[in-house]
């Protein structure tokens, strides 16, 4: 993602396309499950993310939708995952 989003703004060129469309559940899943640090190195991807979260589209299919019900699995994860994953990343 980070090489794409060097050349442009979007992953597959100057306008938002599919391929933004198809990773976006992949790149909210990783946030919802407080693994959005992994992006922590690649400010492309954190910029890139921001700019799909703010998106009227974005906003309306899926945090709009998203209920009470839908949220809950992530409100209370426990342990944190993440100092977890930094253990594999370091270590990797």
């Amino acid at each position: 993602m980070a090489g794409s989003l060097a050349r442009a703004p979007y992953l597959a060129g100057d306008a938002f396309s599919n391929a933004d469309a198809a990773i976006i559940p992949y790149i909210l899943r990783l946030e919802l499950l407080r693994l959005s640090g992994v992006w922590d190195r690649y400010p492309a991807v954190a910029d890139w993310w921001g700019r799909m979260r703010d998106r009227p589209s974005v906003q309306a299919t899926i945090f709009q939708r998203m209920t009470d019900a839908d949220w809950a699995p992530f409100k209370n994860l426990a342990p944190d995952p993440w100092p977890k994953v930094q253990e594999l990343l370091k270590a990797a």
